[in-house]
């Protein structure tokens, strides 16, 4: 499935992704600044945790149109565990401090900013043998054969995915009537899974403060998902999205196949290492 959030900023709510840029290079130099006079740190250290940290807040703007402060579980482990694995830094050795640059970053908004960051994005960051493994096996993919390598890829893309589905983190396959999100998305059918995804990670943290299980959770959202597929819209013309996904759907059929992945993101601009 292509990339979630494509449109996101066009269609959804229309944030200024360059002023989110702008507020995340002030707060980068602010963090550099905190870097060289509070933790005294070596400038190669510096250059390569600003590097990574630059990299989360370039995907938390372009990807999802959001300030740190916004974002949710799914898209930190999004990131951390499929965006930045796929687009690594050159350095290797940069690579393998992202977690620990996220951390001394998490730690510098606590100290200036008065952040208070949430369990589960400590968590995530102390998942170091999760995202070396993630991060061995991407690099081991065959470069040599492209059909082997594209089988490793998508082994390694449903990994995630059974990962995040064991979290009731991600979004279902399935719209109803037999149809499925499509592979690759017409604009309409692409900011409607935006929707449907923030409302599903919404309520998701909503159910999670309120003490109930994913058992409990994974219901409750199953429902809600097909309430909203399936409830007209003002916007939509007083059409359900499900009618204007299987509209936009049957206007270009060889669009309409099951993705493989079935998470955003997962293909991106990934594509076999010639």
């Amino acid at each position: 499935m292509d990339e979630l959030n494509d449109y996101d900023g066009e269609y959804a709510d229309g944030r200024d992704i360059s002023l989110l840029l702008e507020q995340a290079y002030d707060l980068l130099d602010g963090f550099q600044q905190w870097c060289r006079k509070v933790c005294k740190l070596d400038e190669r250290i510096i250059a390569q945790d600003c590097s990574n940290v630059d990299a989360f807040l370039d995907y938390l703007a372009n990807y999802h149109q959001k300030r740190y402060s916004e974002t949710n579980e799914f898209e930190v482990r999004w990131f951390l565990f499929s965006h930045i694995v796929r687009k690594s830094p050159e350095d290797p050795e940069a690579a393998e401090r992202v977690l620990s640059s996220l951390r001394r970053f998490i730690s510098y908004l606590e100290d200036t900013q008065g952040y208070e960051v949430a369990d589960w994005f400590v968590a995530s960051l102390d998942d170091t043998t999760y995202y070396q493994r993630r991060r061995a096996q991407f690099i081991g993919l065959n470069s040599l054969d492209e059909r082997q390598w594209q089988t490793g890829f998508d082994n390694w893309c449903e990994e995630l995915n059974v990962d995040l589905d064991a979290r009731c983190l991600l979004l279902p396959e399935t719209i109803g009537g037999g149809l499925f999100w499509s592979k690759e998305m017409g604009w309409r059918e692409a900011t409607l899974q935006v929707e449907a995804n923030r409302q599903w990670q919404s309520e998701r943290e909503e159910l999670l403060a309120d003490g109930f299980g994913f058992e409990q959770i994974r219901e409750h959202l199953q429902i809600s998902y097909l309430e909203w597929l399936d409830t007209p819209q003002e916007k939509l013309d007083n059409q359900s999205p499900f009618d204007v996904i299987q509209t936009e759907q049957l206007e270009a059929p060889e669009q309409g196949e099951q993705s493989s992945e079935g998470t955003p993101d997962s293909v991106d601009d990934t594509l076999w290492p010639m």
